[in-house]
């Protein structure tokens, strides 16, 4: 079975298991991020270890991205994958799939410059290549779907509740 196939066959296996229990489809995810020196994190997700971090000249050691990167770097994988995973599954042949986010991040509120100034910066966008012998209209059906349909796109275009827990350990020193 090649990739295409592995892929099709597995989006028409999660389509019609999900189609008989929706409630499969809720997945729940935990990520850690632990101080490990300075402002580098170790973080965990899934099994995975990545590190994230700042620059020298914010007061990190630049061992990892920053945070806001890893947001843009989200973004950018889904969209790809969930095009790969369209085209697979519509039967639109293709050939490569590149996906290349743009964003200015804007942090003078982060040290509390100017509150109005939290986050991005103007619109957030993404530059899609694909190598594909299809018609352009197939083409742009499959991007289309994925961008109404991407989990990445809808968290950025709606708000969402956060809530904060704290458990404060005091430690004598």
């Amino acid at each position: 079975m090649d990739e295409t196939e592995k892929i099709s066959s597995a989006w028409q296996r999660s389509v019609r298991g999900l189609s008989r229990r929706p409630e499969l489809g809720k997945v729940t995810h935990s990520v850690t991020a632990r101080i490990t020196e300075g402002l580098t994190c170790a973080v965990e997700a899934g099994g995975h270890r990545l590190v994230a971090d700042q620059p020298e000249i914010a007061g990190g050691n630049n061992r990892g991205l920053p945070p806001s990167l890893y947001v843009e770097t989200a973004l950018a994988s889904c969209l790809a994958i969930g095009y790969r995973q369209r085209f697979a599954a519509t039967g639109v042949p293709v050939r490569a799939i590149e996906v290349k986010v743009t964003a200015t991040i804007d942090v003078c509120g982060q040290y509390g410059l100017d509150d109005a100034k939290l986050g991005f910066d103007g619109p957030v966008s993404y530059a899609v290549r694909v190598d594909s012998p299809a018609a352009e209209e197939r083409v742009l059906e499959v991007l289309d779907w994925v961008d109404a349909h991407s989990p990445l796109t809808n968290i950025l275009r709606k708000p969402v509740d956060l809530r904060r827990e704290l458990t404060l350990i005091r430690t004598d020193d």
